[in-house]
């Protein structure tokens, strides 16, 4: 696998910095923000992000361009687990709750309910997450 595909990169401005920690803010856009009608059409969906990263860079400030990376592996990883995992761990339950004689409602509540200890013991080893999902900023090329 080449570099260009192991790494996921975003642009970023410094919001903030603190010794060689910088709060990135990125703009997540939808599909279809890039498309040349997103202005008249209004279903453009933009929401704002603040990323963490890590920087060697001391001329980097506030209010800077930056791109922000890591592997794309820890992405994966992450998908994996807030997004997979607990979609198994729901049908599962669904699954084994349909052999009871529960109303489906019931077991579809049941379901839902499982995920409150998932996603409770995921947030108990939030800063364990945090030490393995690292991303760093550079300067944007056009800046340095």
């Amino acid at each position: 696998m080449s570099k260009a595909n192991s790494v996921i990169e975003h642009t970023g401005i410094v919001a903030e910095r603190q010794g060689n920690k910088l709060l990135v803010t990125i703009t997540q856009m939808a599909a279809c923000a890039g498309c040349h009608a997103r202005s008249a059409c209004g279903a453009a969906d933009m929401s704002e992000k603040q990323i963490e990263a890590i920087t060697n860079d001391d001329t980097i400030k506030v209010g800077e361009n930056v791109i922000i990376y890591g592997q794309r592996q820890l992405g994966m990883k992450a998908v994996f687990l807030a997004f997979v995992l607990p979609f198994f761990i729901l049908i599962a339950t669904l699954c084994i709750l349909q052999r009871t004689e529960l109303h489906e409602a019931l077991r579809g509540t049941l379901s839902l309910v499982t995920l409150i200890p998932y996603y409770s013991i995921l947030s108990f080893f939030k800063d364990k997450l945090k030490q393995r999902f690292i991303f760093y900023a550079r300067k944007t090329e056009g800046m340095q």
